[in-house]
């Protein structure tokens, strides 16, 4: 896939930096090019601390939220939490209901079934909740699109309580609050994730209540929640995932810990990676095949066994959704290359058999193969509907785009990057359609960027500057790991590594000193296009050591200790073949 490579070269006054932080230069160009180049910011994003986290005071009805709640508290009112299936409204319910029981209220919690209820707040969690007594409805991650949900409970007598960070559509659910920071009339000036909306105000009322801080005693959750909902980590999403990593590496929740366990992961070599990538689905995948409230027992359990057995319940279902997932892109990725072109506009599949669980999934793989917006969609329940998963590209926003289409569809809401959709069956030929003229993509924007940080020759690399630059984690959204480029790099040597011989092993000549390589990316195509341009016998050399290639390359050091031997390594994450020299 063709790609625009950008060197970002952010003008900054290095040598102070250097001179403050005792860093060398090329980490000082790293932190310049994330957009932090003052003394005082350069100072917060290497020591972050919970003073750099923005007042919840700024959140719209944030005090009213409050009151409401500490006087339904005192009057012993019954409280529901209405949380999410995926990761973020999992833990927000935790700390929402964590909280409240430790202030001594009577407040239970409900998840909505995906394939059942669908997104949000369905009509038959309302009318459940009038049949149980509840007084208060508190939501979390969700409700700012429910209005007719909410009037329902209105018109029940229950007090409503919104918590949520979606967008809001032209008219706000009629809630006595309703606390979202992108609002149109929010003074809040960042994005955060649905927990960490609900953990602020959660930090307001027990202020009234003249407890302790519950933010630092939830870190972890709050950064899990952070990390798999895809924040941007600048500013109070990075203190909070930097911190919240800590707090998981000390072992505070009990069901963390044993998912750590199940996922043999250290505690010491614990990442934002880990969070996004082995955490945070397998507590996506008790909602995606069965129900989330597994996540959220985990996350309340108390009992060392009843947590290790509910982190196996999750590993395993995330095991089976593997399995499931691979199936399906499989069969989406044979639908996209047996189109004579990729369309120049959002691309939707219909998968009948997908599970719609999986649906986003997808997307987000098919995405990665043709950078072009993708839509998955698939059967539902009721015969007559859709429903489906939206992801997106950089600079391109699918809510807006089914915003434009919302005359088809019966139901959608989401961010810029995702987005969750239903439609009756009878419509899909038009949505298809549609997308032809809505979904559009610009020339400009159909080629993936990747931005580089530094052109850095091998030779600047050692452990000291690898280490500096690890102060940069963690590492995710809005923080990429730093990417070099290298032009006319020596390939002098290739092979396979791994369990599966699936990784591909290289060397690299600089002048006279050689470095060792890896590329984790896919090896037959790599292997194909060697062959493409420069022949069988050439690689074939190249096997035996016997030969060089010259590449421009991508990459990103790491410190590799084998038999407690250091050296580096080159990871491989982007190359341009370049014709062999006559």
């Amino acid at each position: 896939m063709k790609e625009k490579w950008m060197i970002c070269n952010k003008v900054g006054d290095f040598p102070a930096i250097c001179e403050e932080f005792g860093i060398g230069e090329p980490t000082a160009r790293l932190l310049v090019n994330r957009g932090v180049k003052d003394i005082p910011e350069i100072r917060e994003f290497l020591y972050p601390s919970l003073n750099g986290l923005i007042s919840a005071t700024l959140l719209p009805d944030a005090e009213l939220f409050c009151r409401y709640l500490e006087e339904s508290i005192r009057l012993k009112r019954r409280i529901r939490v209405f949380g999410d299936y995926d990761v973020d409204g999992v833990c927000g319910t935790y700390l929402l209901v964590t909280a409240l029981r430790g202030l001594g209220a009577q407040v239970d919690y409900r998840i909505p079934h995906r394939r059942y209820d669908g997104y949000g707040i369905s009509d038959g969690m309302v009318e459940d909740a009038i049949h149980a007594g509840i007084e208060v409805m508190v939501t979390v991650d969700n409700g700012i699109s429910c209005l007719r949900q909410v009037e329902m409970a209105r018109a029940a007598g229950m007090l409503v309580l919104i918590t949520d960070h979606h967008e809001p559509g032209d008219a706000l659910p009629d809630a006595q609050a309703v606390c979202d920071p992108k609002r149109k009339d929010s003074a809040y000036p960042g994005e955060i994730c649905g927990a960490v909306v609900a953990a602020k105000l959660m930090e307001l009322l027990y202020q009234r209540f003249s407890m302790g801080s519950f933010i630092e005693k939830h870190l972890d959750v709050m950064a899990l929640a952070t990390e798999c909902d895809v924040m941007k980590l600048s500013g109070e999403n990075r203190t909070i995932v930097r911190l919240g990593i800590e707090s998981i590496r000390r072992g505070d929740n009990p069901g963390l810990r044993k998912l750590m366990q199940v996922g043999r992961i250290e505690s010491e070599k614990l990442s934002a990676y880990h969070l996004g990538f082995v955490l945070g689905p397998c507590v996506n995948a008790a909602g995606r095949l069965d129900h989330a409230k597994t996540g959220v027992e985990l996350l309340l359990s108390s009992d060392e066994d009843e947590a290790a057995e509910l982190a196996q319940q999750l590993h395993d279902y995330n095991e089976v959704r593997k399995e499931k997932t691979n199936q399906m892109v499989e069969k989406a990725i044979g639908m996209l290359k047996a189109l004579p072109e990729v369309p120049n506009h959002v691309v939707t599949f219909y998968l009948p058999e997908c599970d719609e669980s999986l649906a986003g999934i997808v997307a987000g793989k098919v995405r990665e193969a043709c950078y072009r917006p993708v839509i998955i969609l698939t059967d539902s329940e009721d015969a007559e509907m859709l429903k489906g998963s939206a992801r997106s590209i950089e600079d391109v926003s699918i809510f807006r785009i089914l915003q434009s289409c919302s005359d088809l569809l019966v139901k959608f809401g989401g961010h810029e990057q995702a987005a969750g959709l239903s439609l009756k069956k009878e419509n899909l030929p038009k949505l298809l359609e549609r997308m032809k003229t809505v979904g559009v993509i610009p020339p400009e924007l159909q080629l993936r960027k990747r931005r580089i940080d530094i052109v850095l020759p091998f030779s600047y690399l050692n452990e000291e500057m690898i280490a500096e630059m690890n102060l940069l984690e963690p590492f995710g959204t809005g923080n990429p790991q730093p990417l070099f480029a290298k032009r006319e790099c020596q390939l002098c040597q290739v092979s396979l590594v791994g369990r599966t011989t699936s990784y591909v092993k290289l060397g690299f000549l600089e002048g006279e000193q050689r470095y060792e390589g890896i590329y984790f990316g896919n090896a037959n195509e790599f292997f194909d296009e060697l062959k493409a341009m420069y022949g069988d016998e050439i690689v074939r050399q190249l096997w035996q050591r016997k030969t060089r290639i010259r590449m421009n390359l991508l990459y990103s050091p790491q410190w590799k200790v084998y038999r407690d031997v250091g050296s580096v390594e080159i990871v491989l994450k982007g190359y341009q073949l370049l014709p062999q020299e006559s």
